[in-house]
């Protein structure tokens, strides 16, 4: 109709149509949700009338704005045919402003934004059987690319510019407020090394709409038009690296760059960048500075990570293993903690991983199958499971069958065993071991208690106690954790904390009061090992020192009115 009537009369046309529109939508919030299901068939004549101006008034535009947010803030309450069509008038809309120029891109760029706000601070969840299909808009997809591009463009922009507005900053609760909280709420508080333990964000609110924020990026920047992220490697990395420098804790930022990582190898973006690159490409100052920038803060992530663990720990080791090779060739040294963190956790991880290890090689032919891999290990390995842990044999166990009771020497199994359950690759496996080893240990401990001590030299099972209770430790604190002193993983040395505290509390109950005050044999001998951990040059010892201590001080100030004094020069007892 609007081709028949002149250009005055049409002006006039939008003119009421827009101000239909704010009576109706904009003008009482009751009055807008009782007609809301009447949005998309005037977001559609605004459209078509759109098509046919020569000029839109700046003092619509925000009108515009208003109509198009609400439309994608009222998607959810339609049906999926209703969704259907509230797409189709969102999309004519926007190919209406598309063809008026650069004027009104900023109209579309605001829409972009406040959507996106809107969809952090409510996830909206999909069906699987929506019929909101990339093939639906096939027509609008393959007429105007543009169109594509610049929706593309201020949906990264808007991400980077909500990134920078949110308020993402951790803070610790005071001890005095943590324990009494705890204490009303029944919890009970754990000293711990984790960097990340007792942070609270100082606004929950933005972190929840960050963290909404970053799940919608992982669904539509991976799948989505990946060749429109070309002109944004460089920028996007580069404002998500300043800000998980100002805040290290926040695993968001790394799952963020590691799927610019991998976006910006399926465009082959560093293809012949590198200096070690087979391909040396043509100078671009840009690329070689997103070169640099992902080495450094590559290797800078690789040392860190040791100190984290859970989802921090998942997310820093996805980012170095989406990382190209040919950064991890500039130093591999560097990069050799966090694959051994890899390899140790690939059970829990395996899924990010494959994720960032398949596209390392996406145009190579795919590897042999593992059954034509031949198995390989070092001599040292191979005779590791073969070497025995005691020179007697010390758990017989006669096997009660009714006609016979052959005696099986269960210490010969304890080295693979105890292989076999720390590092298996198959779970069944790995199951079946550590359920073995549950039952050797506790006939071990009963069989201990029947063996006479000889008084002098260590006890009859202590080469086997030896070389079982570090594997038990693992196991205890399951594969994502080591010890009280080890200078990769947090979750151990928490673990081997709490195990010291229960260690003093058994000292304590197992001996009289008067026997406490005379001779407290386990508190002295545990006290100098602290002291020579407090003392000792390495870092991660002096660190293991201090969470014992924090652990076990509430148990040793209850059962000892004593002060706590610096250590002498000769590491003399701590008088109770």
């Amino acid at each position: 109709p609007c081709k028949a009537v002149n250009a005055r009369d049409v002006d006039l046309m939008f003119v009421e149509l827009i101000q239909r529109c704010r009576q109706l939508f904009l003008a009482e919030a009751d009055a807008a949700e009782d007609h809301v299901y009447q949005l998309p068939s005037f977001l559609q004549s605004v459209a078509s009338v759109l098509l046919h101006l020569d000029a839109v008034p700046e003092v619509h535009s925000p009108v515009l704005e208003h109509l198009v947010v609400m439309q994608m803030d009222s998607f959810p309450q339609y049906s999926p045919k209703m969704q259907l069509v509230c797409c189709r008038a969102i999309v004519r809309v926007f190919l209406a402003l598309a063809e008026k120029g650069p004027i009104l891109w900023s109209c579309i760029g605001a829409v972009v934004h406040q959507s996106l706000i809107r969809i952090c601070s409510k996830p909206v969840i999909l069906q699987k059987d929506s019929l909101l299909a990339d093939e639906a808009f096939v027509f609008v997809n393959f007429s105007l690319q543009s169109l594509n591009r610049l929706l593309y463009d201020e949906f990264v922009k808007s991400v980077l510019k909500i990134v920078e507005k949110l308020d993402l900053t951790l803070e610790k609760q005071n001890v005095g407020e943590q324990e009494d909280e705890n204490k009303a709420a029944g919890i009970w508080v754990i000293p711990t090394s984790d960097p990340t333990a007792n942070l609270h964000p100082v606004k929950p609110k933005d972190f929840s709409a960050f963290v909404n924020l970053v799940e919608f990026c992982r669904e539509i920047l991976p799948e989505k038009h990946v060749e429109f992220f070309g002109p944004w490697v460089h920028s996007f990395s580069y404002q998500l690296i300043l800000q998980s420098t100002r805040l290290p804790l926040i695993s968001g930022f790394y799952k963020l760059l590691s799927l610019a990582v991998r976006n910006a190898k399926k465009i082959k973006y560093f293809e012949g960048v590198g200096p070690k690159s087979q391909k040396p490409s043509p100078e671009d100052p840009e690329k070689h500075s997103c070169f640099a920038l992902f080495a450094k803060f590559g290797k800078e992530v690789s040392v860190k990570m040791k100190q984290y663990k859970d989802e921090l720990l998942a997310s820093c080791l996805t980012f170095v293993l989406s990382l190209p090779h040919d950064i991890i060739a500039l130093d591999v040294r560097a990069y050799v903690p966090a694959l051994q963190v890899g390899l140790s956790l690939v059970g829990v991880v395996v899924p990010e991983k494959s994720g960032s290890l398949g596209c390392t090689h996406m145009s190579e032919p795919p590897s042999p199958p593992p059954a034509s891999i031949p198995r390989a290990a070092s001599p040292e390995a191979r005779a590791r499971g073969c070497v025995a842990w005691d020179r007697e044999r010390r758990l017989s166990f006669a096997v009660p069958f009714v006609d016979m009771k052959p005696v099986v020497h269960l210490d010969l199994f304890l080295p693979r065993v105890t292989e076999l359950a720390l590092s298996a690759g198959d779970r069944h496996t790995k199951v079946a071991a550590c359920e073995l080893l549950h039952s050797v240990v506790m006939f071990m401990l009963g069989k201990a208690t029947q063996m006479p001590d000889g008084g002098q030299g260590p006890p009859p099972m202590y080469q086997l106690y030896k070389r079982t209770f570090p594997v038990l430790l693992r196991l205890a604190c399951d594969v994502d954790q080591d010890g009280i002193v080890d200078p990769v993983d947090s979750t151990l040395r928490d673990f081997c904390g709490q195990c010291i505290r229960e260690f003093l509390k058994w000292s304590i109950k197992q001996t009289t009061p008067q026997q406490q005050e005379n001779s407290p044999v386990n508190t002295k001998s545990l006290f100098k090992r602290l002291y020579s951990f407090a003392l000792h040059p390495n870092a991660f010892k002096r660190l293991g020192a201090s969470l014992a201590f924090n652990n076990i001080y509430r148990e040793f100030s209850l059962y000892f009115q004593c002060q706590i004094g610096v250590c002498e020069e000769d590491m003399g007892p701590v008088e109770p």
